[in-house]
């Protein structure tokens, strides 16, 4: 097991049971997080690998990062989270979307390109 590709598989499926609003996955990927740490931390550090009962080797820069990333998706109040909700809505199309596009599409036309005039001959 590895502590960065364990971080982002940990972020990826903690966003998406949010997003899609299963709690399962949400919790599936606190306990791989628990799990994680529970192997990897050695004497209060993080180390890179772990097998046969053995973790080695020191943290990376990477590992670290894929881990806070991991933290920060499984907080539900973390503004990241809610701001990819919201775009995620307008992909799927939910209620609230429509809202949206409609005032991101008037603002275009508001604001939009002034036509240009032909030249007369």
């Amino acid at each position: 097991m590895l502590a960065d590709w364990s971080g982002l598989a940990i972020a990826a499926v903690a966003r998406a049971g949010a997003c899609l609003d299963v709690p399962s996955w949400v919790e599936a990927a606190r306990e791989a997080f628990a799990f994680v740490l529970g192997h990897l931390l050695r004497d209060s550090r993080l180390r890179h690998s772990w097998c046969r009962g053995e973790a080695r080797h020191p943290a990376t820069l990477d590992d670290h990062a894929s881990m806070a990333r991991a933290a920060l998706a499984l907080q539900p109040d973390n503004p990241a989270v809610q701001c990819q909700l919201g775009l995620l809505d307008l992909r799927l199309g939910r209620p609230g979307a429509r809202r949206r596009r409609a005032t991101r599409a008037g603002s275009r036309r508001a604001g939009g390109r002034a036509r240009r005039r032909r030249s007369p001959g």
